[in-house]
Formats: C-alpha cells, sequence, structure tokens
C-alpha cells in the first residue's frame, strides 16, 4: 500500500491532474472545456487518491492510473481511443523523468538525504514541486516540437 495523505492530494495529485488533462487538450487541440476539466481533475485526482491506498504492490498503481487516464480522456473529454493510450504513455514517461531529475538535484547537487524529506509531508511536496514544473516544461517542449508542427501540416 502507498500511503497518500490529503496534503499530498491538494499539493501534488491535483496539480498533476490538472497537467495531464491540460496536455490532452493541448496535444489533441482540442477547444478547453471548463466544465470537462473540472469533472475529469476532480475524477482524476480522486481515483489516483484510493488507488494508492489499495494493498498492491509498486507499480501496478501506474497501470491502474493510466486505465482511469484513457477512460476519462474518452469518455469526459471526448479524445479518442488511441490518442488517449498515446498521450497517457507519453506523460507517464515524462512524469517519471522528471521526478527522477528532481530527485538527482536533491541527492547529488544539494546533498540531500531524500529519505528524510520523504518521511516530512509537508517538506516533501515542496521539495518536489520542481518535478511538476519540469512536467510542465516537458509538455511544452513536447507540444512545440510535436504536435505544433503537425496542426500546422494540416492548415
Amino acid at each position: 500500500m502507498l500511503k497518500i495523505s490529503l496534503l499530498d492530494l491538494l499539493l501534488s495529485v491535483l496539480p498533476e491532474s490538472f497537467l495531464f488533462i491540460f496536455a490532452s487538450y493541448l496535444f489533441n487541440h482540442k477547444k478547453f472545456d471548463r466544465n470537462r476539466i473540472i469533472a475529469s481533475i476532480i475524477i482524476f485526482s480522486f481515483a489516483v487518491y484510493f488507488i494508492r491506498l489499495l494493498p498492491i504492490q509498486f507499480g501496478i498503481h501506474t497501470i491502474l492510473n493510466i486505465l482511469v487516464y484513457v477512460a476519462i480522456c474518452i469518455k469526459i473529454n471526448r479524445i479518442p481511443f488511441t490518442k488517449s493510450i498515446t498521450y497517457s504513455l507519453i506523460l507517464m514517461a515524462m512524469l517519471s523523468l522528471s521526478e527522477q531529475l528532481n530527485y538527482l538535484i536533491l541527492y547529488h547537487i544539494f546533498g540531500q538525504n531524500v529519505q528524510t524529506i520523504l518521511n516530512n509531508d509537508l517538506l516533501k511536496n515542496l521539495c518536489f514541486m520542481p518535478s511538476m514544473l519540469l512536467f510542465f516544461i516537458g509538455i511544452i517542449i513536447c507540444y512545440k516540437v510535436f504536435y505544433r508542427k503537425r496542426a500546422n501540416n494540416l492548415i
């Protein structure tokens, strides 16, 4: 079981959920629909929260999160199945990469004991905020490099 606190839900899961849904709209060149986005963020955040509370092995929660994300993209946001799968894999890889980069920065450059940071909820959320910023930057770069080029070719 991967425990997650309510503070983690507010400071980490909600913003990550927003970035996931934002990226799906951005990559799909879809007009932003505030109601669908808010519903998607809330459903995805609580799904992630409850999946993390399940007594399952580490890694299985990621697969379940991808399945929920794909279902939300298809049912609520009307994004095609193949694109939803593609976006989910790209975004999970980018999120993992940004968290690894943040971890390396904390450990190797600042010399912080990461285990001490992970034991304190507030400190953990503050120290891993840069990974969310890296994730956002990765989404923008990915959009500019791959998806914007396709949109310009269609016109």
